[in-house]
């Protein structure tokens, strides 16, 4: 099976993502969501209605920062990201306002399970294989 990479044009440049669905760990309720790829990002951030909608409690607490701001300490959650009929269990995550985070952005505690091909200049891509135990993403 092999999982099609999109590439959404409204935000110049335009950028990769895929169509994944997101679900409190302890149900089976999937919240479906662009997942836009971006690799210099180490975890992967959700926007805060989508924290209330799943109902997610904090877990624990991990050291984060942007490109060129400081560090600091975020409350983290851990939740389900399905993409087609793959279940990445037990993902961690932060949360960001909405406004500044509309849809999921898929860091590298799950693009690191992928073995993944992008063609910028074609705008597609792909991965066709993964792993879906997060110590592999390390």
């Amino acid at each position: 099976m092999s999982i099609s990479i999109q590439y959404d044009h409204s935000d110049p440049p335009s950028f990769p993502y895929v169509t994944v669905a997101a679900s409190n760990s302890d149900r089976e309720y999937y919240v479906p969501q662009q997942g836009k790829i971006d690799t210099g990002s180490p975890i992967t951030v959700i926007p805060e209605y989508l924290l209330k909608l799943l109902d997610l409690k904090k877990m624990t607490t991990v050291e984060v920062g942007g490109f060129g701001s400081e560090i600091t300490p975020r409350d983290a959650y851990f939740l389900n990201i399905k993409i087609g009929n793959i279940v990445f269990p037990y993902v961690k995550v932060i949360s960001q306002s909405d406004d500044r985070r509309p849809n999921i952005l898929i860091g590298r505690n799950i693009i690191n399970l992928w073995k993944m091909n992008l063609d910028g200049e074609n705008h597609t891509g792909s991965f066709n294989e993964w792993s879906t135990n997060p110590s592999n993403a390390t």
